[in-house]
């Protein structure tokens, strides 16, 4: 009974010595872009726009609107075809450096100067997400949303309790036939 007790100790302290801590970072909400919200920043129509995170020229219309101090919703429609582009802008002179490499694994830029995306002269972090442009910006709806990564710890967590289970189990049959 000693060695199992030992054994079962061992074995979850050495589960529990795996699995990171949670870590939370609160995503500002952004609307979309079939329904834009916030006041107009900048509005363009038919011209060449860029993208953050791509280097191609886009043709289209743009609209940029701004949310909060920190947060801006732009939204590109081509001038041909229905699939737009909504990019989320999120202020970064709050964040720390691992809630910037947290926002780059799912899938946000960095920026260092939004002043070169005519935005403040500050730090930016952006995603990108795909919509569609039907009636134009203001029209259509959503057609891809981003992942939110992280869903991995809850396995790791199913998974050191069933193996713990069944080595429990194991344990108390062998016990019993001694």
């Amino acid at each position: 009974m000693q060695k199992l007790l030992i054994y079962t100790t061992g074995l979850m302290i050495f589960l529990f010595t795996l699995v990171m801590p949670a870590y939370a970072l609160t995503i500002p909400v952004f609307p979309s872009c079939t329904i834009p919200q916030g006041t107009v920043k900048a509005q363009f129509g038919q011209g060449t726009h860029g993208i953050v995170g791509s280097t191609d020229t886009f043709i289209g219309s743009d609209s940029v609107f701004t949310l909060t101090e920190d947060t801006l919703l732009q939204c590109f429609c081509p001038e041909i075809g229905t699939d737009g582009i909504q990019t989320n802008w999120w202020r970064a002179t709050g964040l720390t450096d691992n809630d910037i490499q947290i926002l780059k694994n799912q899938g946000w830029f960095f920026i260092p100067n939004g002043a070169l995306w005519g935005l403040a002269a500050d730090p930016f972090v952006a995603q990108n997400i795909n919509f569609s442009c039907v009636g134009g910006v203001g029209g259509g709806e959503i057609l891809g949303l981003a992942a939110t990564g992280g869903a991995w710890q809850p396995y790791l967590y199913v998974l050191g309790g069933l193996g713990l289970t069944i080595l429990g189990l194991a344990l108390v049959r062998k016990w019993k036939q001694n």
